[in-house]
């Protein structure tokens, strides 16, 4: 067994990574929210005004009041409380694997936030932090085959998070596609208006791309 693992690793090693792959990835992708705690439900019924109160903000209602956002000040509160959603994973056992691949990726440690990950999506694959946050660690490995794998999970959960399309727009870039990525950009730009970095992107993929001889 032990020269099949040296085989493997062995062939990983002269695998070619596209250049820029894994040299940093979007901060989109990999986003220092806070969760909100897990709610404990007390045993017996619960009160239904209470659980009104308790009911975590629609993330329709919260991406039309981004559209509709007049300030940048305004934005930014929705914009938080639309990463704080997509945070929420209910699990304790989940928060605390999701900070710790955190710490794990900001300390460019991409195996050992891989592994975390890894359980993150075994236990809970319809959520959409895990499956993004895993591409960011791909990404940072250098696997962008299977980073792309999981932007598109990311993606077909949640067509509008503007993290896992930053992180298709990068890959995109890593493999010389700027026409592509402009597109991804010019998507995030109509989810979330306004957005620095995207529209940054933007401008400097038109420009680099209008530039070409066709």
């Amino acid at each position: 067994m032990a020269s099949s693992s040296g085989a493997l690793s062995a062939e990983a090693q002269v695998v070619p990574v596209p250049p820029g792959v894994g040299e940093g990835i979007p901060d989109e992708m990999d986003p220092a929210v806070k969760p909100p705690p897990a709610p404990i439900t007390p045993s017996g019924e619960t009160d239904g005004a209470d659980d009104a109160a308790q009911a975590p903000p629609d993330l329709d209602t919260l991406f039309k009041k981004l559209a509709d956002a007049k300030s940048a000040s305004a934005r930014a509160r929705v914009v938080h409380q639309i990463q704080v959603e997509w945070s929420r994973s209910e699990s304790p056992t989940i928060d605390l694997l999701m900070a710790r691949a955190h710490s794990a990726i900001q300390n460019k440690a991409p195996g050992l936030a891989l592994d975390l990950l890894d359980a993150v999506v075994r236990f809970k694959p319809d959520f959409v932090a895990g499956w993004n946050r895993r591409a960011a660690a791909y990404f940072l490995s250098g696997d962008i085959g299977k980073a792309l794998v999981d932007v598109e999970r990311a993606l077909a959960l949640e067509p509008r998070h503007w993290g896992a399309l930053a992180g298709l727009a990068a890959i995109q870039q890593s493999l010389g596609d700027d026409k592509a990525a402009l597109a991804t950009y010019e998507r995030i730009l109509e989810i979330y208006p306004e957005m620095d970095k995207a529209e940054e992107a933007r401008k400097k993929l038109s420009a680099k791309t209008e530039g070409r001889t066709l």
